[in-house]
Protein backbone atom coordinates (compact mmCIF):
# COMPACT_ATOMS: atom_id res chain seq x y z
CA UNK A 1 0.00 0.00 0.00
CA UNK A 2 1.16 3.53 -0.79
CA UNK A 3 0.70 6.31 1.77
CA UNK A 4 1.37 10.03 1.68
CA UNK A 5 2.71 12.80 3.90
CA UNK A 6 1.99 16.43 3.00
CA UNK A 7 4.67 19.03 3.76
CA UNK A 8 4.28 22.81 3.87
CA UNK A 9 7.41 23.87 2.00
CA UNK A 10 7.67 27.31 3.65
CA UNK A 11 10.91 29.03 4.67
CA UNK A 12 10.67 27.83 8.26
CA UNK A 13 10.11 24.13 7.51
CA UNK A 14 11.49 23.31 4.05
CA UNK A 15 15.10 22.67 5.12
CA UNK A 16 13.88 20.62 8.08
CA UNK A 17 11.67 18.42 5.88
CA UNK A 18 14.34 18.09 3.19
CA UNK A 19 16.82 16.94 5.84
CA UNK A 20 14.40 14.28 7.09
CA UNK A 21 13.84 12.65 3.70
CA UNK A 22 17.54 12.87 2.84
CA UNK A 23 18.48 11.13 6.10
CA UNK A 24 15.58 8.63 6.04
CA UNK A 25 13.66 9.48 9.18
CA UNK A 26 10.23 10.70 10.19
CA UNK A 27 9.22 12.62 13.30
CA UNK A 28 6.74 10.86 15.56
CA UNK A 29 4.87 13.55 17.45
CA UNK A 30 3.24 13.44 20.86
CA UNK A 31 -0.57 13.57 20.93
CA UNK A 32 -0.47 17.05 22.50
CA UNK A 33 1.35 18.39 19.44
CA UNK A 34 -1.23 17.24 16.87
CA UNK A 35 -3.53 19.79 15.29
CA UNK A 36 -6.78 18.29 16.60
CA UNK A 37 -7.36 19.35 20.25
CA UNK A 38 -9.75 16.39 20.61
CA UNK A 39 -6.97 13.84 20.08
CA UNK A 40 -7.05 10.94 22.59
CA UNK A 41 -10.52 11.96 23.81
CA UNK A 42 -12.13 8.92 25.42
CA UNK A 43 -15.02 8.17 27.75
CA UNK A 44 -14.03 6.28 30.90
CA UNK A 45 -16.96 7.36 33.09
CA UNK A 46 -19.00 4.18 32.61
CA UNK A 47 -16.15 1.78 33.31
CA UNK A 48 -15.20 3.70 36.46
CA UNK A 49 -18.80 3.54 37.67
CA UNK A 50 -18.89 -0.19 36.92
CA UNK A 51 -15.76 -0.76 38.98
CA UNK A 52 -17.23 1.21 41.87
CA UNK A 53 -20.37 -0.94 41.69
CA UNK A 54 -18.27 -4.13 41.87
CA UNK A 55 -16.77 -3.03 45.18
CA UNK A 56 -20.24 -2.99 46.74
CA UNK A 57 -20.81 -6.66 45.92
CA UNK A 58 -17.23 -7.85 46.35
CA UNK A 59 -15.61 -5.51 48.90
CA UNK A 60 -12.44 -7.60 49.09
CA UNK A 61 -11.61 -6.92 45.44
CA UNK A 62 -8.70 -4.53 45.04
CA UNK A 63 -10.50 -2.26 42.59
CA UNK A 64 -8.16 0.65 43.30
CA UNK A 65 -5.25 -1.31 41.81
CA UNK A 66 -7.32 -1.88 38.66
CA UNK A 67 -8.13 1.82 38.46
CA UNK A 68 -4.47 2.74 38.88
CA UNK A 69 -3.40 0.31 36.17
CA UNK A 70 -6.13 1.62 33.85
CA UNK A 71 -4.95 5.18 34.43
CA UNK A 72 -1.36 4.14 33.73
CA UNK A 73 -2.43 2.76 30.38
CA UNK A 74 -4.41 5.90 29.59
CA UNK A 75 -1.42 8.05 30.56
CA UNK A 76 0.72 6.09 28.08
CA UNK A 77 -1.01 8.07 25.33
CA UNK A 78 1.24 11.00 26.27
CA UNK A 79 4.39 8.94 25.76
CA UNK A 80 3.87 7.24 22.38
CA UNK A 81 4.97 8.83 19.12
CA UNK A 82 2.42 9.27 16.32
CA UNK A 83 3.15 9.58 12.61
CA UNK A 84 0.05 10.49 10.61
CA UNK A 85 -0.30 9.78 6.89
CA UNK A 86 -3.01 9.71 4.25
CA UNK A 87 -3.94 7.20 1.58
CA UNK A 88 -4.48 9.93 -1.04
CA UNK A 89 -2.13 12.42 -2.72
CA UNK A 90 -4.67 14.57 -4.58
CA UNK A 91 -7.16 15.82 -2.02
CA UNK A 92 -7.77 19.56 -2.37
CA UNK A 93 -8.29 20.10 1.37
CA UNK A 94 -5.13 18.23 2.33
CA UNK A 95 -3.11 20.31 -0.11
CA UNK A 96 -4.66 23.48 1.29
CA UNK A 97 -4.26 22.57 4.97
CA UNK A 98 -0.97 20.64 5.05
CA UNK A 99 0.65 21.49 1.71
CA UNK A 100 0.69 25.25 2.36
CA UNK A 101 -1.92 25.94 -0.33
CA UNK A 102 0.09 23.94 -2.91
CA UNK A 103 3.39 25.69 -2.18
CA UNK A 104 4.64 22.54 -0.50
CA UNK A 105 5.07 18.92 -1.54
CA UNK A 106 3.81 15.45 -0.75
CA UNK A 107 5.94 12.38 0.03
CA UNK A 108 4.91 8.92 -1.20
CA UNK A 109 5.95 5.95 0.94
CA UNK A 110 5.65 2.22 0.67
CA UNK A 111 3.65 1.67 3.86
CA UNK A 112 4.87 -1.87 4.54
CA UNK A 113 8.52 -0.83 4.23
CA UNK A 114 7.95 2.27 6.31
CA UNK A 115 6.54 0.07 9.08
CA UNK A 116 9.24 -2.56 8.71
CA UNK A 117 11.25 -1.17 11.60
CA UNK A 118 14.15 -3.13 13.04
CA UNK A 119 13.51 -5.98 15.48
CA UNK A 120 12.72 -5.22 19.14
CA UNK A 121 10.95 -2.05 18.03
CA UNK A 122 7.51 -1.52 19.59
CA UNK A 123 5.68 -0.39 16.47
CA UNK A 124 2.14 -0.91 15.23
CA UNK A 125 -0.16 0.79 12.75
CA UNK A 126 -3.84 1.11 11.83
CA UNK A 127 -6.38 3.16 9.93
CA UNK A 128 -8.23 5.88 11.82
CA UNK A 129 -11.88 5.25 12.70
CA UNK A 130 -14.26 8.19 12.32
CA UNK A 131 -17.38 8.49 14.48
CA UNK A 132 -19.86 10.93 15.96
CA UNK A 133 -18.83 10.33 19.59
CA UNK A 134 -15.57 9.56 21.40
CA UNK A 135 -14.93 5.85 22.05
CA UNK A 136 -15.71 4.26 25.41
CA UNK A 137 -13.54 2.01 27.54
CA UNK A 138 -15.23 -1.30 28.33
CA UNK A 139 -14.37 -4.54 30.10
CA UNK A 140 -13.02 -6.09 26.89
CA UNK A 141 -10.34 -3.40 26.79
CA UNK A 142 -9.26 -4.26 30.33
CA UNK A 143 -9.22 -8.01 29.70
CA UNK A 144 -7.44 -7.89 26.34
CA UNK A 145 -4.06 -9.64 26.18
CA UNK A 146 -2.94 -7.12 23.56
CA UNK A 147 -1.27 -4.23 25.39
CA UNK A 148 -1.91 -1.94 22.41
CA UNK A 149 -5.70 -2.42 22.34
CA UNK A 150 -6.44 0.55 24.57
CA UNK A 151 -3.75 2.73 22.99
CA UNK A 152 -5.32 2.05 19.59
CA UNK A 153 -8.67 3.17 20.93
CA UNK A 154 -7.09 6.28 22.46
CA UNK A 155 -5.20 7.49 19.38
CA UNK A 156 -7.13 5.70 16.63
CA UNK A 157 -10.46 7.53 16.71
CA UNK A 158 -11.45 10.96 15.45
CA UNK A 159 -14.57 12.94 14.66
CA UNK A 160 -16.31 12.28 11.33
CA UNK A 161 -15.37 15.84 10.36
CA UNK A 162 -11.84 14.53 9.72
CA UNK A 163 -12.67 11.56 7.51
CA UNK A 164 -11.69 13.36 4.30
CA UNK A 165 -8.07 12.87 5.44
CA UNK A 166 -8.30 9.07 4.99
CA UNK A 167 -5.70 8.80 7.71
CA UNK A 168 -3.49 5.91 8.74
CA UNK A 169 -1.09 6.08 11.67
CA UNK A 170 2.17 4.54 12.75
CA UNK A 171 2.53 4.34 16.52
CA UNK A 172 6.01 4.20 18.03
CA UNK A 173 7.11 3.66 21.60
CA UNK A 174 9.24 6.80 21.36
CA UNK A 175 8.62 10.34 20.21
CA UNK A 176 10.95 12.22 17.87
CA UNK A 177 13.22 10.83 15.14
CA UNK A 178 12.46 7.36 13.81
CA UNK A 179 14.60 5.99 11.00
CA UNK A 180 13.32 3.80 8.17
CA UNK A 181 14.75 1.84 5.23
CA UNK A 182 15.81 4.27 2.50
CA UNK A 183 13.76 2.55 -0.23
CA UNK A 184 10.50 3.13 1.65
CA UNK A 185 10.48 6.56 -0.03
CA UNK A 186 9.03 6.11 -3.52
CA UNK A 187 8.03 9.48 -4.97
CA UNK A 188 7.65 13.21 -4.41
CA UNK A 189 4.65 15.24 -5.61
CA UNK A 190 5.22 18.96 -6.11
CA UNK A 191 2.35 21.34 -5.34
CA UNK A 192 0.87 23.58 -8.03
CA UNK A 193 2.57 26.63 -6.55
CA UNK A 194 5.79 25.09 -5.27
CA UNK A 195 8.80 27.31 -6.16
CA UNK A 196 11.12 25.91 -8.83
CA UNK A 197 14.13 26.37 -6.55
CA UNK A 198 12.59 24.04 -3.97
CA UNK A 199 11.78 21.44 -6.61
CA UNK A 200 15.38 21.50 -7.80
CA UNK A 201 16.69 21.27 -4.23
CA UNK A 202 14.69 18.09 -3.59
CA UNK A 203 15.81 16.45 -6.85
CA UNK A 204 19.43 17.31 -6.14
CA UNK A 205 19.23 16.03 -2.56
CA UNK A 206 17.67 12.71 -3.58
CA UNK A 207 19.70 12.10 -6.73
CA UNK A 208 20.71 8.54 -7.45
CA UNK A 209 17.94 7.01 -5.32
CA UNK A 210 15.49 6.15 -8.07
CA UNK A 211 12.79 8.39 -6.62
CA UNK A 212 10.02 9.39 -9.02
CA UNK A 213 8.77 12.97 -9.29
CA UNK A 214 5.35 14.33 -10.14
CA UNK A 215 3.70 17.72 -10.32
CA UNK A 216 0.11 18.26 -9.31
CA UNK A 217 -2.06 19.64 -12.10
CA UNK A 218 -5.69 20.68 -12.10
CA UNK A 219 -8.24 19.24 -14.49
CA UNK A 220 -9.65 21.93 -16.77
CA UNK A 221 -12.89 23.42 -15.43
CA UNK A 222 -12.81 21.09 -12.44
CA UNK A 223 -12.05 21.07 -8.72
CA UNK A 224 -10.16 17.80 -9.12
CA UNK A 225 -6.40 17.27 -9.28
CA UNK A 226 -4.16 14.69 -10.86
CA UNK A 227 -0.40 14.19 -11.16
CA UNK A 228 1.95 14.38 -14.13
CA UNK A 229 5.31 12.60 -13.98
CA UNK A 230 8.40 14.78 -14.35
CA UNK A 231 11.83 13.99 -15.74
CA UNK A 232 14.51 13.59 -13.07
CA UNK A 233 17.10 16.35 -13.51
CA UNK A 234 19.86 14.07 -12.22
CA UNK A 235 19.26 10.71 -13.98
CA UNK A 236 22.95 9.84 -14.34
CA UNK A 237 23.94 10.38 -10.72
CA UNK A 238 25.94 7.78 -8.82
CA UNK A 239 23.57 5.23 -7.31
CA UNK A 240 22.72 5.92 -3.66
CA UNK A 241 23.83 2.41 -2.65
CA UNK A 242 25.27 -0.73 -4.28
CA UNK A 243 28.04 0.97 -6.24
CA UNK A 244 31.28 2.74 -5.33
CA UNK A 245 33.51 4.91 -7.47
CA UNK A 246 37.21 3.97 -7.40
CA UNK A 247 40.30 5.26 -9.19
CA UNK A 248 39.89 6.35 -12.80
CA UNK A 249 36.17 6.79 -12.04
CA UNK A 250 35.61 3.09 -12.37
CA UNK A 251 32.42 1.80 -10.74
CA UNK A 252 32.47 -1.36 -8.64
CA UNK A 253 29.18 -2.98 -7.64
CA UNK A 254 28.39 -4.65 -4.33
CA UNK A 255 25.40 -6.36 -2.75
CA UNK A 256 24.07 -6.58 0.80
CA UNK A 257 24.03 -10.26 1.68
CA UNK A 258 22.80 -9.84 5.26
CA UNK A 259 21.60 -6.88 7.32
CA UNK A 260 20.47 -6.82 10.92
CA UNK A 261 19.92 -4.25 13.65
CA UNK A 262 18.89 -4.79 17.24
CA UNK A 263 17.41 -1.64 18.78
CA UNK A 264 17.82 -2.80 22.38
CA UNK A 265 21.56 -3.49 22.12
CA UNK A 266 22.10 -0.85 19.43
CA UNK A 267 24.14 -3.33 17.37
CA UNK A 268 24.11 -3.33 13.58
CA UNK A 269 25.67 -6.03 11.39
CA UNK A 270 26.24 -6.19 7.64
CA UNK A 271 27.63 -8.78 5.24
CA UNK A 272 28.72 -7.18 1.95
CA UNK A 273 29.81 -8.97 -1.22
CA UNK A 274 31.99 -6.84 -3.55
CA UNK A 275 32.56 -7.72 -7.20
CA UNK A 276 36.30 -7.05 -7.00
CA UNK A 277 38.96 -5.74 -4.64
CA UNK A 278 39.15 -2.00 -4.00
CA UNK A 279 41.76 0.17 -2.28
CA UNK A 280 41.86 0.90 1.44
CA UNK A 281 40.66 4.51 0.99
CA UNK A 282 37.67 3.32 -1.04
CA UNK A 283 36.91 0.62 1.53
CA UNK A 284 37.06 3.18 4.34
CA UNK A 285 34.72 5.51 2.45
CA UNK A 286 32.32 2.67 1.64
CA UNK A 287 32.30 1.48 5.27
CA UNK A 288 31.51 4.94 6.61
CA UNK A 289 28.84 5.45 3.97
CA UNK A 290 27.12 2.17 4.83
CA UNK A 291 27.29 2.88 8.54
CA UNK A 292 25.84 6.39 8.16
CA UNK A 293 23.07 5.45 5.74
CA UNK A 294 21.96 2.09 7.13
CA UNK A 295 22.69 2.42 10.87
CA UNK A 296 22.45 6.13 11.76
CA UNK A 297 21.59 5.46 15.42
CA UNK A 298 23.60 2.29 16.04
CA UNK A 299 25.92 2.23 19.03
CA UNK A 300 28.05 -0.42 17.37
CA UNK A 301 28.34 -1.52 13.75
CA UNK A 302 30.16 -4.56 12.39
CA UNK A 303 30.61 -4.94 8.62
CA UNK A 304 32.14 -7.99 6.95
CA UNK A 305 33.30 -7.79 3.34
CA UNK A 306 33.57 -10.68 0.93
CA UNK A 307 35.06 -10.85 -2.56
CA UNK A 308 33.22 -12.88 -5.16
CA UNK A 309 35.11 -14.51 -8.00
CA UNK A 310 34.14 -17.16 -10.55
CA UNK A 311 34.61 -20.01 -8.08
CA UNK A 312 33.67 -18.84 -4.59
CA UNK A 313 33.00 -16.07 -2.10
CA UNK A 314 35.97 -15.30 0.14
CA UNK A 315 36.33 -13.27 3.34
CA UNK A 316 38.30 -10.13 2.46
CA UNK A 317 37.86 -7.32 5.00
CA UNK A 318 35.89 -5.90 7.91
CA UNK A 319 34.94 -2.67 9.63
CA UNK A 320 33.98 -1.82 13.20
CA UNK A 321 32.39 1.46 14.34
CA UNK A 322 31.63 2.33 17.94
CA UNK A 323 30.98 5.95 18.96
CA UNK A 324 34.43 7.60 18.63
CA UNK A 325 36.14 4.36 17.61
CA UNK A 326 36.54 3.14 14.03
CA UNK A 327 38.59 0.36 12.51
CA UNK A 328 38.65 -0.74 8.89
CA UNK A 329 41.00 -3.40 7.62
CA UNK A 330 41.74 -5.55 4.58
CA UNK A 331 42.43 -9.18 5.45
CA UNK A 332 45.21 -10.24 3.09
CA UNK A 333 45.07 -14.01 3.36
CA UNK A 334 47.66 -16.02 1.42
CA UNK A 335 46.45 -17.84 -1.67
CA UNK A 336 46.01 -21.61 -1.47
Amino acid sequence: MLVYKYRGGNKETFERDLNSIYNNFFWAAGAENLNDPCETLISDKEIMEMLDTLTKFRPKLDINSVKIELQNVIDRKNKVGIYSLSTTFNDELLWAHYGNSHQGFCIEYDFEKLCNIYKNDDTFHFAIKYSEKPPRIDLEDLSSTDNNTLIKKLVGNKSKKWRYEKEVRIIKDNQGKNYYEYDALKAIYFGLRMPKTNRDAIMKSLKGRGVKYYEIIQYENSYKFTAKELIDKYPNSLTYLFVISVQNRKLVNYTIQKKDYDRISGKGTLDIIIEEKIGYKELLKLSKDLNNKLFPIAKRTFITFYIKDDKSVKLWGNAHFEETFEKVQILDFPSN
